[in-house]
């Protein structure tokens, strides 16, 4: 996986050299500085960006949007929010830290999103890529 200035996130195969999908929520229009693989399911990683969102994307929910996200209020906005620069899933419970420019630190709670307990990395890396062989299927 990759992130960038361009607003996007892309996930590619090392075997090629265009990429499979192309992450991008429809109103943003910040940089991605940072994404996340989810140490508990091969198919979930979150991504901050420079307006101070956090984006929790689940390829077997959908490719198309994020399954969980979070924005600052508009009153927020208007104070000036500070560029989220980092995130790290924990190993053991549902929770993403994401960190700012500034070095403040937030913990959020995914709902929803609980560990998949007894799933070795072979079978998360076979779930990753049933994803991705639907997607050429619909294609």
């Amino acid at each position: 996986m990759s992130c960038s200035a361009d607003w996007t996130v892309k996930l590619w195969n090392c075997e090629d050299q265009e990429y499979i999908y192309d992450f991008h929520s429809t109103d943003l229009s910040e940089v991605v500085n940072d994404i996340v693989w989810s140490p508990s399911s091969g198919t979930v990683f979150a991504s901050v960006t420079g307006d101070g969102r956090v984006e929790v994307w689940d390829l077997e929910y959908s490719v198309i949007d994020p399954k969980l996200y979070y924005r600052p209020s508009k009153a927020e906005t208007v104070l000036g929010v500070t560029p989220l620069t980092t995130a790290r899933f924990s190993n053991n419970a549902p929770v993403l830290a994401t960190g700012d420019a500034k070095g403040k630190v937030e913990i959020f709670r995914l709902d929803g999103m609980e560990r998949s307990e007894g799933v070795d990395a072979a079978k998360q890396r076979r779930r990753l890529l049933a994803c991705m062989e639907q997607d050429e299927q619909t294609v």
